[in-house]
């Protein structure tokens, strides 16, 4: 795969009819030796699909994706597939350039965020984005997507982790849409077994501003 893509980003789109059933799928690739596997999963494709807009003509109408601060000795690189409703949109960190089909964007090890903008303003509300963790073995890649002024809140959030490796929580403050991170700030991290009903509670503050990640195993 990796020689057929010339070893850069790749696209591919499914076509099929279904009655009403989500239509995401499970994605993964994995080595040859079976040593390594990376699991994803696909995205609409909304260049057919029509979906919302954040549709305004003042700097409401801006995207962003934002990158966390990256786990050492593994670099990242964002990148913006194709499959977004039709119009001319801009995208970068610092300097905003052309999208044009699949767009990437190197990162650094500090936390960035990109900036996403559309001509006409009437930006939509998905955008499919990914960030590839360039590491030993195989690559890994997290669909990110991008966040609005229109985005609803969010109060929890869960994932799967494992005891057998190194398992890292990242922290990204969105000052952009949501402003300063309250003096206050509380995070309630709650593990739970596949063996137990019985959970263990760690709470998190302010501290997290300055650390930017937990270390779980």
């Amino acid at each position: 795969m990796d020689t057929f893509l010339d070893g850069k980003a790749g696209n591919a789109r499914l076509d099929f009819n279904l009655q009403g059933a989500f239509t995401r799928l499970l994605c993964c690739n994995q080595l040859q030796d079976s040593s390594q596997l990376q699991v994803t999963h696909s995205n609409f494709d909304y260049s057919q699909h029509i979906t919302d807009f954040v549709d305004s003509n003042t700097a409401d109408a801006t995207a962003y994706m934002v990158i966390p601060p990256s786990i050492e000795n593994t670099s990242c690189e964002a990148i913006v597939y194709p499959d977004r409703s039709p119009g001319d949109y801009l995208a970068g960190i610092t300097t905003m350039q052309p999208i044009e089909d699949i767009f990437s964007l190197a990162v650094g090890q500090n936390s960035s965020i990109i900036k996403f903008t559309r001509s006409d303003n009437k930006l939509p509300s998905r955008i499919v984005t990914g960030l590839r963790l360039y590491q030993k073995g195989l690559v890994a890649e997290c669909s990110l997507g991008v966040i609005h002024s229109k985005r609803p809140g969010k109060h929890f959030h869960w994932m799967l982790v494992s005891g057998l490796y190194e398992t890292y929580v990242l922290f990204t403050a969105i000052t952009e849409i949501y402003g300063e991170l309250p003096s206050n700030l509380s995070l309630c991290l709650t593990l739970y077994g596949e063996n137990s009903s019985e959970s263990v509670q760690t709470n998190y503050g302010i501290e997290l501003k300055s650390v930017g990640f937990i270390t779980m195993f």
